[in-house]
């Protein structure tokens, strides 16, 4: 997995290419970082994959505070509507093709976790 913060455009899909995906967190969801919601949007899906960014980034409405274990599912869901308004598609497809690309990450059947 590769977090797309510090090499963006070329280097992303150069590690795109060799098979890696490209990890996602509440930096999409803030103001600025406009070259990483740029980037986001020439991501395929299939490679991409929302993480908590736990400790230390929470979700915009916990903003100033620890992003705490209660917090994930805030988090994932803030990650998932900031890449879909980008990626023009519904939020509940960034989440479920979150799920499935970290499923074949760790090389877990769907069935395995319903």
């Amino acid at each position: 997995m590769f977090i797309p913060l510090l090499g963006l455009g070329v280097v992303a899909d150069a590690y795109i290419k060799l098979g890696l995906s490209i990890s996602l967190g509440s930096a999409v969801t803030r103001k600025g970082f406009e070259r990483l919601k740029q980037a986001v949007v020439t991501f395929p899906v299939e490679k991409i994959v929302i993480e908590s960014d736990s400790p230390d980034q929470p979700s915009p409405r916990f903003e100033g505070q620890l992003n705490e274990p209660l917090s994930i599912w805030d988090v994932a869901q803030a990650v998932a509507q900031a890449v879909a308004e980008l990626k023009k598609v519904s939020p509940k497809e960034i989440l479920l093709q979150s799920r499935r690309n970290l499923m074949r990450i760790f090389g877990l059947e769907l069935s395995d976790v319903e």
